[in-house]
């Protein structure tokens, strides 16, 4: 019976099956700004439905939320998408799963997958997309519900949709290169103050957890492949303790597709870091 994977980002909803290593499906939806549960949800219960019957239903599911959830599976803060606070995203999906289901956060998913792709038992994930999210393992073990996106990397500096002035996200996201374009045009001086904000955070993280890996996902990572290189060079020449070894700073081995992955592995028979969920079994 297979597992099912589902991904639930900023920008959209992407699920996955698979059996035995092989994938049996996998589908998206767009999630547009301002677009309310109740178009989005019916038909993707509708089709996952569809796929169960042709498939014998799924044994396990498991849910990378960008959305903060509650133990039972509630959205209790989402800021890209305030409306979609008090869903209940875990109840709705729950009767298509026949043993478990899981949920974390889709950081923290995309973490297990590039751990469990690298074989490493150290790693930094960041997640470039709407806004940064990412993760952390550290002596093979997840540091849950850590979010480097909202790191002050500049005191007092631009405004964050958390509340706070000077965090990572408000610099380094795909929001931060709208505003900033929007309002100076100017890529090249983004490019290279996201650069600096980015390898001040690494720099830091580094410090405190000694990881020999650092993975990058999310829109903005494909669209700017150099930021690997470029990191790494401010690393090098600014901001790593020279004692430090410098990291390996790479795209992430899944692409834009980290979170699903990991949560694909997180629905697994045998699922790592279990202990980075939250887990209902359901026989």
């Amino acid at each position: 019976m297979p597992a099912l994977g589902i991904d639930i980002g900023a920008s959209k909803i992407a699920v996955s099956a698979s059996a035995d290593g092989r994938v049996l499906f996998e589908h998206a939806l767009p999630l547009d700004a301002g677009l309310p549960p109740d178009a989005v949800l019916p038909p993707l219960l509708a089709y996952l439905r569809t796929q169960a019957a042709s498939c014998g239903g799924f044994r396990a599911i498991a849910l990378a939320s960008a959305p903060n959830l509650d133990a039972e599976g509630r959205v209790t803060r989402w800021p890209n998408h305030p409306h979609w606070d008090g869903t209940a995203l875990v109840p709705l999906f729950a009767p298509l799963a026949r043993d478990e289901i899981a949920w974390c956060d889709d950081g923290t998913a995309a973490t297990i997958a590039d751990a469990h792709a690298l074989a490493t038992d150290g790693l930094i994930h960041l997640s470039l997309g709407t806004g940064v999210g990412g993760g952390i393992l550290f002596d093979n073990r997840i540091v849950r519900d850590r979010e480097p996106g909202h790191l002050l990397v500049q005191p007092d500096g631009l405004p964050c949709r958390c509340g706070r002035n000077g965090c990572l996200q408000a610099y380094a996201s795909g929001r931060a290169l709208a505003q900033h374009l929007a309002d100076d045009g100017d890529e090249a001086a983004w490019w290279s103050r996201a650069v600096r904000m980015l390898a001040i955070t690494i720099a830091n993280l580094v410090e405190l957890f000694r990881s020999p890996v650092v993975t990058l996902s999310g829109g903005l990572s494909q669209r700017f492949p150099a930021l690997c290189e470029a990191i790494t060079v401010q690393l090098r020449e600014r901001y790593l303790k020279p004692s430090l070894a410098l990291p390996t700073i790479m795209l992430s081995p899944h692409g834009s597709n980290a979170s699903l992955q990991g949560a694909l592995i997180l629905a697994g028979a045998a699922a790592p870091h279990r202990a980075a969920c939250q887990l209902v079994r359901l026989c």
